[in-house]
Parts: C-alpha cells; sequence; structure tokens
C-alpha cells in the first residue's frame, strides 16, 4: 500500500474503478490536477492519481468532458479523443472486466434500480446500495 501510494513500483495490479454513467468518471481520475512526483504521497483523486500520469493534452480533453453530457450523441468526438490519448499514454491497463449478474424482484418491491433508471449502482456491497434502500417501496 504505502509503494503505491508513494509511487515506489514499477507495475503494479489494482482496481480500476471509476465509470458507473459517465465515462469522465474513469478518466477524471488521471487529470494531473493530482500529480505528485514519486516519493510523495497521493491521497486524492483515486487509484488511477497513483499511476502519476501528467499529460496536459489529456487534461485538456478531460476538461471538456467535466461538461458535457455523456448520452448526447453530439459529444461523442469528445470522448473518442479522450480515449485516444488515454490508449497513447496507457497509464493503466485492466486486464480483467468483472461482471455482476445483480437480479431483484418486484413480487415485493419495486423502484429497484434497472437500465431505465440507473439512479445508483445496485450492487448490495457498495455503499451507493444505501440509495437503493432509500428507494424501494413495497408492491
Amino acid at each position: 500500500g504505502d509503494a503505491f501510494s508513494t509511487g515506489q513500483y514499477d507495475l503494479t495490479s489494482h482496481w480500476l474503478c471509476g465509470m458507473q454513467f459517465d465515462p469522465n468518471q474513469l478518466y477524471q481520475q488521471f487529470h494531473s490536477e493530482y500529480y505528485k512526483p514519486i516519493g510523495t504521497r497521493v491521497d486524492t483523486g483515486g487509484d488511477g492519481a497513483r499511476t502519476r500520469i501528467n499529460n496536459p493534452e489529456l487534461d485538456a480533453a478531460i476538461d471538456v468532458l467535466k461538461n458535457v453530457d455523456p448520452a448526447d450523441p453530439a459529444n461523442r468526438a469528445a470522448f473518442d479523443t479522450a480515449l485516444d490519448l488515454y490508449m497513447a499514454q496507457s497509464p493503466a491497463v485492466p486486464l480483467i472486466q468483472t461482471v455482476y449478474p445483480l437480479l431483484f424482484s418486484t413480487a415485493y418491491w419495486t423502484g429497484w434500480p434497472s437500465p431505465e433508471n440507473p439512479y445508483t449502482i445496485p450492487a448490495p456491497w457498495w455503499s451507493h446500495f444505501l440509495f437503493a434502500m432509500g428507494s424501494i417501496q413495497p408492491a
């Protein structure tokens, strides 16, 4: 943990979380606003910040993404630009994506998160599940 937080590593394997509904939730953690030199502890910005990327072009793309609607097809070019810049430097390379099927019955409770209404992460082991518990109603 110390080596990861202070950049004292050559290669690391760790979670790369961050994109639930908006790709910028992933990219934001690679913004150089979180950059610290090796040997300095990084304690904000998520695991992406611990890669210590410092790329002004990627920063500019991320700054654009902060202000666009990810659901609007007109913004696709902005997301493609960020992906191209990210992949060119590859500060982190995901090796696996875990898929967790989450099933909910509406026999007794309604209002679960769904593709039509993805108001929170529906995984019961995440703290976000609190929002589901506060939103479901008796059937």
